[in-house]
């Protein structure tokens, strides 16, 4: 956990974007309230994000700003709903990428020059070069209308299925430590791009790999256990025979 931690600290360092620096956090916090338990109690989400959004006001008012609550809500928290909303309106009406801006290039061009995020943010926003980024389901509906936002849907369900398979076993804390940058991720990036740019896929791989070690640790501490308790009931029968 050190490791990632520092990690996102450094990736923070080098490129400036808050979204690691809030990733860093989140993860430390999430470590810490989960530990070692393998159950998810809801009182305890409840508690994460609430004493987050009570601490961002607290700091911006000790510091006299606003940076703490842009950056840990409207950022995490509105700003990609609403840039949603947007992406729903415009393209409703007007023809869909199908991904020719991106993996499907060789399909033709896409209706537009730019990128969805940057058309949304020129039309909304009325500023050029604004990329009003939004989430996976968004991109969904930029590329495939309604059906895209039921296939990224599904996509992100898929991701969550397989982090459920490979992380059974694992305490809570090591697995939301794992995937929290990636689930902010997808509140921000379209699906396809968390998956592989975003830890994604890295993130289940990590996830396994830890997850066949500590089953492994499990299986060789039972076994111990067991031998440990028939060689106390073979002490204990040679007791009573003698």
């Amino acid at each position: 956990m050190a490791i990632g931690f520092g990690g996102l600290v450094a990736i923070y360092m080098l490129t400036g974007y808050k979204s690691y620096l809030l990733g860093a956090a989140l993860v430390l916090v999430l470590a810490l309230i989960f530990g070692r338990s393998r159950e998810v109690r809801v009182w305890r989400v409840y508690l994460i994000f609430g004493g987050a959004i009570s601490a961002a006001g607290v700091m911006d008012w000790v510091t006299g700003s606003n940076f703490f609550t842009s950056l840990g809500v409207r950022r995490a928290f509105s700003t990609a709903g609403i840039n949603t909303g947007y992406f729903i309106d415009f393209f409703e009406k007007h023809p869909k990428y199908g991904l020719r801006h991106s993996v499907l290039s060789f399909m033709g061009e896409p209706p537009f020059s730019t990128s969805p995020a940057k058309l949304i943010g020129s039309v909304y926003y009325s500023q050029e070069g604004v990329a009003a980024n939004a989430n996976f389901l968004a991109d969904g509906m930029a590329n495939f209308g309604f059906g895209g936002m039921l296939g990224a849907s599904a996509v992100v369900g898929i991701w969550l299925g397989f982090v459920d398979l490979v992380a059974a076993e694992l305490p809570a804390g090591i697995v939301f430590a794992a995937i929290a940058v990636v689930l902010v991720a997808f509140s921000n990036t379209a699906s396809l791009t968390v998956l592989a740019t975003h830890g994604g896929a890295a993130s289940l791989i990590a996830l396994w790999i830890v997850g066949e070690d500590w089953r492994r640790r499990s299986v060789a501490m039972q076994s111990a256990e067991e031998v440990s308790g028939s060689s106390k009931l073979a002490q204990a029968g040679d007791a009573q025979t003698l």
